[in-house]
């Protein structure tokens, strides 16, 4: 009875997220809208290419995300999209199917990319400037995931991809290499699994299992390891 109460408890909370991303959603594109309408009404035609593009580019994006293998990775990469536009995210699924994935697995593979994108998105906004992260995900069969990352954009610095390797690092991934690259850098991350689920570091497994739980709001998506130590 009372896993059932927690399952409908959770079931609602992702009807509600999912109202909000789709109230998001037509939030944006009525903005595009009524920006190729403006340059209609004043026949500024040559103005409308732009906005136009970026519909197209964004239509795009969100149909390559909707389209990987895993749905709850797809559901939580859209909704970091969605909450953080500043962060220009991007997903390949190179070798990576979803079959056989225990669902334990998936789930927190899902819950994982969502806290480093939503790191990658609060750092955005600090920063105020637009960012890409392009992400390629390849299962390494038991071993795991190798995670690639193509961060791109104005002013990337040393510094900056110092932050978004912690970032990464923070949720229990391994860092294997950074390679600057013509625009950006290229980093390379592990992250192991086994049938149980991830192999995370135990603060944060502790954690990922109150969410699932619905203990958790969905804007107390992390805990940081100094008040997990205080037990608070």
């Amino acid at each position: 009875m009372r896993q059932a109460a927690m399952r409908e408890m959770e079931l609602r909370e992702q009807r509600e997220e999912t109202l909000r991303m789709m109230s998001q959603y037509r939030h944006d594109w009525l903005n595009h809208i009524q920006l190729v309408q403006g340059y209609m009404q004043m026949k500024k035609y040559e103005r409308m290419a732009d906005p136009i593009r970026t519909c197209v580019e964004e239509a795009r994006k969100h149909a390559k995300i909707g389209s990987l293998p895993s749905p709850l990775v797809a559901y939580r990469v859209m909704e970091a999209t969605l909450r953080y536009p500043l962060l220009q995210i991007d997903v390949q699924a190179l070798g990576f199917t979803g079959e056989d994935l225990p669902f334990v697995v998936e789930s927190e593979l899902a819950d994982t990319f969502f806290e480093i994108c939503a790191g990658g998105g609060e750092l955005a906004n600090r920063r105020g400037k637009p960012v890409n992260w392009s992400f390629s995900i390849l299962q390494r069969g038991v071993e795991g995931f190798s995670i690639g990352l193509h961060v791109s954009g104005e002013s990337i610095t040393d510094e900056y991809v110092d932050e978004v390797i912690s970032i990464v690092t923070g949720q229990g991934l391994v860092f294997e290499a950074s390679d600057p690259v013509a625009d950006g850098y290229q980093l390379t991350f592990h992250l192991s699994y086994s049938k149980k689920g991830l192999r995370l570091p135990k603060w944060i497994k502790e954690n990922t299992a109150d969410r699932l739980n619905g203990k958790n709001k969905l804007e107390d998506l992390t805990i940081s390891r100094e008040t997990y130590r205080k037990g608070t």
